[in-house]
């Protein structure tokens, strides 16, 4: 891959980072705070959770692109940032269920049998003060351990650890700023290449302005075309 191309890849890994982390603090910052539950506490952590959802699946997209024809990017991205096949910024189930929920309740109100919905609640320990409902009525809800440290995102049964995907993108969000000098030296290196070689050429190009201003005959406009051809121009 391009080298310049690369670096904006990085940048972007890096902008994507720092957005899920700034989307972790203030969740965390939240949590902090508790006070009473209510439907606007509870809408204040799940708009930070589905902020450092969505800020992870973009890096999902650049690390794990979709289209086949964008899949050796990919791969070199996460083999220059050290990011291993079974990480779960991949994870893409937990994603498609805040991008997609209008899916998730079509298919609750024709499946679940008592219509019965538990959404965005909290539960401590995996107690819920509303038990015993069935899989298909629990929705987005988050469980927290007791001394805080833990969050479990649930839906349907199904569970993601938010605290484990964390770190990896801290650590994903150093191993990407530490490579970035190193790679926009090289592209810095190959710019002032392409300079001096636009440079050459520019010469070049004066050295053949010189040659047309002068009186030539059929021998020279032969010698001037494979020069032409050759790129390689004759100088005084």
């Amino acid at each position: 891959m391009d080298k310049s191309v690369l670096l904006i890849f990085v940048d972007e890994v890096i902008n994507q980072c720092e957005f899920a982390l700034i989307s972790w603090e203030y969740l965390q910052e939240s949590l902090r705070k508790k006070g009473e539950w209510s439907p606007e506490y509870n809408s204040r952590l799940f708009y930070h959770i589905q902020s450092f959802l969505v800020a992870v699946t973009n890096i999902s997209k650049i690390l794990w692109p979709k289209q086949k024809k964008f899949r050796t990017r990919g791969k070199e991205l996460r083999r220059v940032l050290k990011v291993p096949m079974n990480s779960s910024m991949r994870d893409k189930y937990f994603r498609n269920v805040f991008e997609h929920y209008d899916d998730r309740i079509e298919k609750w109100a024709s499946t679940s049998k008592e219509k019965h919905i538990s959404d965005m609640n909290i539960s401590i320990d995996g107690f819920s003060a509303i038990p015993d409902l069935d899989p298909i009525d629990c929705m987005r809800n988050l469980d927290i351990s007791r001394d805080g440290k833990n969050l479990t995102l649930t839906f349907h049964g199904d569970s993601h650890n938010l605290t484990m995907t964390e770190p990896e993108v801290r650590e994903l969000l150093e191993r990407a700023k530490k490579l970035r000098p190193s790679l926009w030296s090289e592209v810095r290196a190959s710019t002032s290449n392409t300079v001096n070689k636009l440079r050459n050429y520019m010469e070049k190009l004066q050295t053949l302005n010189e040659l047309l201003d002068e009186s030539l005959d059929v021998r020279s406009i032969k010698i001037l075309y494979r020069h032409i051809r050759h790129h390689t121009f004759p100088t005084h």
